[in-house]
């Protein structure tokens, strides 16, 4: 089955071609992806505290940094819902860097016990 958001980007691109116009439409993003990785990535800080592999201080850095990262996501939707190229990229960033942490910290020495 073709999504709502897939067959629009077809649409947009069939209708550029047809129009032999040089001018190139910037992607949008939208906040369905990245908000779904966002509860992917506090399922595994919540599997880390219920395993005792995150400490406190270390499960309320990540609970922040995800914070940071669901408020970025808002400010880039506030203007007109929708998440241009650049900032998709930077919350990307973002995302791959506290997934990263949630593995170091779930990976370190320290543990709750």
């Amino acid at each position: 089955m073709m999504t709502t958001n897939r067959t629009s980007h077809i649409l947009a691109a069939l209708v550029t071609a047809t129009l032999g116009t040089t001018l190139v439409a910037a992607p949008v993003a939208e906040a369905g992806p990245l908000k779904a990785r966002q509860g992917a990535q506090d399922a595994r800080i919540d599997q880390g505290v219920s395993s005792g592999e995150l400490t406190g201080r270390e499960r309320a850095a990540l609970r922040g940094e995800q914070r940071a990262i669901d408020q970025a996501r808002d400010r880039a939707l506030a203007n007109d819902g929708k998440i241009g190229n650049r900032e998709a990229k930077r919350l990307t960033k973002a995302q791959n860097r506290a997934s990263k942490d949630i593995h170091r910290a779930k990976h370190n020495a320290r543990s709750k016990n």
